[in-house]
Parts: structure tokens; sequence; C-alpha cells
């Protein structure tokens, strides 16, 4: 029974890293999208103002 307890903690934490590797990925696109969308809205206003300007 201990050796099967010890097993399972082993999964339980290689499942909690994983998903917080997960999690850290998924954070950083959602930055990484949130910074390209913001470039690509000023560089939007820039082209407004030199065409329509």
């Amino acid at each position: 029974v201990h050796r099967g307890m010890l097993l399972f903690r082993e999964k339980t934490i290689l499942a909690e890293q994983s998903l917080s590797r997960r999690r850290f990925a998924d954070d950083l696109m959602g930055e990484m999208s949130k910074a390209t969308h913001f470039d690509f809205a000023s560089n939007q206003r820039e082209i407004n103002t030199l065409t329509h300007g």
C-alpha cells in the first residue's frame, strides 16, 4: 500500500507541474497576443493619420 501511495503521489506531482507549465504557456500566449493586438492597433492609427492627415 505504501509503495502505491508513493507512485500516486509522484504522478500527482508530475500532473501538477505539467498543468502549471501549461498555464504559464497559456498566460504567455495571452500576453503576447494582447501585445500584438496593441501593436496592430497603434500601427493602424499611424497609417490612418498618414493617409488621412
